[in-house]
């Protein structure tokens, strides 16, 4: 709250991707996975509803 100043978006995109695609997709940057990105695809599939 205290970074944005009380500024506000004008346009907000949000990009739906299945859990299993963006998973598929994270593995080919081929990098650390992080504390979210080693949750199982049962996680991902509740914060997505």
């Amino acid at each position: 709250m205290y970074a944005a100043d009380g500024l506000k978006p004008d346009l907000t995109l949000l990009f739906d991707l299945p859990e299993k695609k963006a998973a598929e997709r994270k593995l080919r940057l081929n990098r650390t996975k992080d504390r979210l990105e080693n949750e199982k695809l049962t996680f991902f599939r509740k914060v997505r509803k």
